[in-house]
């Protein structure tokens, strides 16, 4: 959850840093405009220049960075709201106060276009500005008010988060490859120098290189595994390796593989598609609905496809017990959507492995252009998941969202599972109709009638005079006060830390005295 301090709280950092903030978010080769104390124009000056001057500028923003601008006191909700949205996809946002009081900033890198122009129509919905030029992060205010890092607050995890990624890393042995050459003789039958060119090229397609890196790379002489595209004239090696590029591209083409945590969000927003478009019917529907939400939530977070989940952490993500859990493990791995890759360890604190599937027959809506999806041997091999796993004796802890299923006034015996989903789609803006929400959802019109009017009633959603619903001004946290259901899922994660400790305790025991309980 994003952190709420204040200017005054946050530890000022160094204008040493402003030129590196300025670079991570700017266009390539953009100069920087200084700005007058009145806010008119003064000149262009370049970067380093306008980092000097300790001036205020402004900067024309990469293609692939979200910099939205609220310069109103009553909108920062809205900003924060849209960075914990940013996170749950996976992102890394990066806010900032301005100057004046409530004032925000927000910076987000977002190399899917698609996704970026999806941000940016949410954004003006919530009547953000989104800037296509802004105050890069730390550069003072005009009138000298405080600006600060607000999440994260750390100046280098901020810098990480907004700087523009290089070259993806080759797998090791891909590495090693390029640089020594074929120093195991793994090619010596197969026409050694081109299956070393071809294997270093395909490595080099599947961590997603460009040709003119790719090619740069071959033809450094400090790189052994180039040396026959080296001994080659500049024109014939660049034909031969982009045939050789070509050829790669095609094989990766017919047999992807998943290795980053880019690529493994883009195959989880695929599987969560297919879930927002498969029916959910009936109780046992809306429970699996809520444990394969939190399957999405671990799986994001982690960025991985195959990722640890103790049962305790799904039922604390979901708002259910174990035992619903439990239940609906089994039903989603009989349905397609969970598969289990390796078992629980509780001795060694492992939890189980899971990953997510697409089913491949009766898992997705009859006319979803969603086609299956196999995640077998789609994690990163460089990745540290653990082999093994826990189940419900586990010891491994997920702090959940700043909202979901989990949320007290959505467990069973409060609202229940179909009005979270009504309610997640309610916009504090845009108004729906009952029957675009039961579209939307595959709910039964009536069934969106009900929930919507009992939401209206505790002041979760409001209806206009025509009938279309939008998001109330009550918060679930204080619904759950109204309803007398608050704390309840607050318990049941102090219940589960207590299992895990004393979990943690027994084992200990049982190491040092060698012997089992």
């Amino acid at each position: 959850m994003l952190t709420r301090r204040t200017v005054q709280e946050v530890k000022r950092v160094p204008t040493i840093l402003v030129l590196p903030f300025a670079q991570s978010i700017a266009k390539p080769g953009a100069r920087a405009l200084l700005l007058n104390p009145d806010n008119t124009r003064d000149r262009w000056v370049s970067l380093v220049e306008a980092a000097k001057a300790e001036r205020p500028f402004a900067v024309e923003v990469a293609e692939d960075v979200l910099a939205v601008d609220s310069d109103r006191q009553e909108l920062e909700e809205r900003v924060r709201g849209l960075a914990e949205h940013l996170r749950l996809d996976g992102l890394r946002p990066v806010l900032v106060a301005s100057g004046q009081a409530g004032h925000l900033h927000l910076f987000c890198r977002i190399r899917d276009a698609s996704l970026l122009a999806r941000y940016k129509e949410r954004a003006r919905a919530l009547r953000l500005d989104v800037r296509s030029a802004i105050r890069p992060p730390l550069v003072v205010h005009r009138l000298g008010l405080p600006v600060a890092l607000l999440d994260p607050e750390d100046p280098a995890e901020a810098l990480a988060a907004l700087t523009p990624p290089t070259n993806p890393p080759l797998s090791p042995r891909m590495a090693d490859l390029l640089r020594s050459g074929d120093r195991e003789d793994r090619y010596g039958k197969t026409g050694k120098r081109s299956s070393v060119i071809m294997a270093i090229v395909t490595g080099m397609v599947s961590a997603g290189w460009p040709l003119d890196e790719g090619f740069h790379a071959l033809r450094d002489r400090s790189n052994r595994g180039g040396e026959k595209v080296q001994e080659r004239a500049e024109g014939s090696a660049w034909q031969y390796v982009a045939a050789c590029w070509a050829k790669a591209e095609a094989m990766v083409a017919n047999h992807p593989t998943i290795r980053d945590r880019a690529a493994a969000l883009h195959v989880i927003a695929e599987v969560r598609a297919a879930v927002e478009a498969h029916l959910w019917k009936g109780t046992s529907g809306a429970t699996d609905r809520r444990v394969i939400e939190a399957h999405l939530r671990i799986a994001t977070q982690t960025g991985k496809l195959a990722y640890g989940a103790a049962v305790r952490t799904v039922a604390d993500l979901a708002g259910c017990g174990l035992e619903a859990v439990v239940k609906s493990h089994a039903r989603l791995r009989h349905q397609g959507w969970l598969k289990l890759e390796t078992g629980a360890r509780p001795s060694a604190g492992r939890p189980n492995i899971w990953s997510l599937r697409i089913p491949t027959r009766g898992g997705t809506k009859p006319n979803s252009h969603i086609s299956s999806l196999s995640l077998q041997g789609a994690t990163n091999p460089n990745s540290q998941i653990s082999p093994k796993g826990g189940d419900e004796r586990d010891c491994t802890v997920f702090h959940p969202p700043a909202a979901g299923p989990h949320q007290d006034v959505w467990r069973r015996g409060a609202l229940g599972g179909n009005a979270w989903l009504i309610w997640s789609k309610l916009d504090p803006e845009r108004s729906r109709n009952s029957r675009e929400i039961a579209d939307v959802l595959r709910l039964d019109q009536y069934t969106v009638r009900r929930h919507l009017a009992r939401l209206g009633k505790l002041g979760l959603a409001v209806r206009d005079k025509g009938w279309r619903w939008r998001r109330g001004e009550a918060t679930p946290d204080e619904v759950a006060q109204k309803l007398g259901v608050a704390g309840k899922g607050e318990r049941q994660r102090r219940r589960h830390d207590n299992e895990r400790l004393a979990h943690r305790m027994r084992v200990d025991w049982e190491r040092h005295h060698g012997v089992r309980v």
